[in-house]
């Protein structure tokens, strides 16, 4: 509209000026330059448009009051006086002049972009592969475990546990990792089994006993997030769940010249569980780790309660070979039967472990 204003205030001080012969109140060179800025703001449709209408002034004498000629390249007054359509208001292109830059494509290009999910950086790897065999060594043992009134009280320090060693008859510890994308799967196998036999008289006597924990589980990756660079490289946090299945096997076989009484059996259960893990890796070849989960929740056959924790530092000293140095607790609190039949195993064991894996 100011504009619509400024170009009918030139159109009479032009027109006066040719009738009374006065000096007008704009000269036609800034007149020119008004319209010139004026056609710079106009949309291709807007030119279309007075191109039309200068067709039709050409053939009629009423332009021959201006006191200018007007040039082919430019409109004239009554051209722009009868647009109805305003100019539109683009930046940097109105008359008062602005300091607004106009835009930048490449910046328009970028900014349609999406920006990078910070929970998937775009170093870590879409899969990954982990294979590793370790030894546990539980430096203590507590709890009761037992049938009917033959429960007893258990308590193993570190020093009763490696007297145990040379018992070992088989012992295998192994675990297997397997992640694509943001899902994966974790299995976990300890099985160990010791025996022992004694002779005293007369009378002889073969003891064994068995354990096996197995571990399967799957679990989400819930994000990888990049930390400052004094804070290590990144942080990944996984929620897991599954099945950790126990069994305890023993034997007792006793006899003499002309009698063996054969005492053992076993049990076997399946305890659910639910747990996150984190993973900070500090360096390219550092990463620390802690995990926790709890389950059994007396589900069917499983167990009153279980839990564990676990937590070490895996260091790669090879580009596909690593070593792991950790912690581990499990806690078991398993009852079934009732009476003479009650079968107890309340034990928790924890200590230390080594392993050493390869990963793809």
């Amino acid at each position: 509209m100011r504009m619509q204003h400024l170009l009918g205030v030139s159109i009479v001080g032009i027109v006066a000026s040719a009738a009374f012969g006065g000096t007008p109140g704009i000269s036609s060179e800034d007149v020119e330059a008004l319209i010139a800025r004026y056609q710079e703001s106009m949309t291709s449709r807007q030119v279309e448009v007075l191109d039309q209408k200068l067709e039709q002034e050409a053939e009629t004498p009423r332009l021959s009051v201006l006191p200018f000629r007007q040039p082919a390249a430019q409109t004239s007054w009554l051209a722009l006086a009868d647009l109805n359509e305003p100019p539109p208001a683009h930046k940097g292109n109105s008359l008062e002049g602005s300091n607004d830059k106009p835009n930048n494509p490449g910046e328009e290009i970028s900014a349609a972009q999406p920006s990078q999910d910070s929970a998937t950086p775009a170093g870590e790897k879409s899969w990954e592969l982990k294979f590793k065999i370790y030894g546990w060594l539980p430096t203590s043992i507590d709890g009761r475990a037992g049938v009917g009134s033959s429960t007893s009280n258990l308590h193993y320090n570190c020093r009763d546990i490696l007297h145990l060693v040379d018992e070992l008859t088989c012992l295998f510890e192994g675990g297997l990792e397997v992640r694509v994308g943001r899902w994966g799967f974790i299995a976990d196998l300890l099985h160990g089994r010791l025996e022992d036999s004694q002779r005293r008289r007369l009378v002889k006597a073969h003891l064994s006993f068995e354990l096996t924990i197995l571990e399967l589980a799957g679990f989400y990756r819930v994000g990888t997030w990049t930390l400052p660079p004094r804070c290590g490289k990144s942080i990944s946090l996984d929620f897991l769940g599954g099945a950790r299945y126990i069994k305890l096997g023993g034997d007792a076989i006793i006899g003499g010249r002309h009698r063996e009484i054969d005492l053992g059996g076993s049990r076997d259960w399946w305890d659910m569980f639910v747990g996150p893990r984190i993973t900070w890796q500090a360096t390219e070849k550092l990463a620390l780790f802690a995990r926790g989960d709890v389950g059994g929740f007396g589900i069917g056959n499983s167990s009153q309660c279980t839990w564990q924790i676990k937590g070490g530092v895996e260091y790669d000293i090879l580009k596909n070979v690593f070593i792991e140095l950790g912690f581990r607790l499990l806690d078991i609190d398993y009852v079934s039967g009732s009476g003479s039949d009650e079968f107890r195993f309340d034990v928790q064991m924890y200590g230390p472990y080594l392993g050493l894996g390869v990963k793809f």
